[in-house]
């Protein structure tokens, strides 16, 4: 994947200003038009959400469900004292979570290069 900015703290950050990211209509707009440009079937990015859990829950069934939710920012506000009282940034449960896409990633950029 190309960074546009390895300064910036986002994966996606405003072109001009790198200490911003990106907004969603704007990652939106890109998708649509790279798939315009690809010829490609139109997808929303939120479809990308969708699909990298169901290929991380197929890929390591051992990787607790709750870990990925975690990553997705769900599942935490489920009762009221989670909501007001649990501040935890869960770092070590988003950082196996990234590691498992990452490695997910790896494998599809390895398959698209030796396409």
């Amino acid at each position: 994947m190309l960074i546009s900015d390895a300064g910036s703290p986002y994966l996606f950050p405003k072109s001009h200003q790198p200490d911003e990211p990106q907004t969603l209509n704007s990652i939106s707009q890109a998708a649509r038009k790279w798939c315009a440009r690809q010829k490609a079937e139109p997808f929303q990015p939120r479809d990308l959400r969708r699909t990298i859990k169901t290929l991380l829950i197929d890929r390591n069934p051992n990787l607790n469900r709750d870990w990925i939710d975690v990553w997705h920012n769900h599942g935490r506000a489920a009762d009221v004292a989670r909501k007001h009282y649990d501040r935890a940034e869960y770092l070590t449960v988003k950082r196996a979570v990234a590691e498992a896409i990452d490695d997910l990633l790896s494998d599809v950029e390895g398959r698209i290069a030796a396409f």
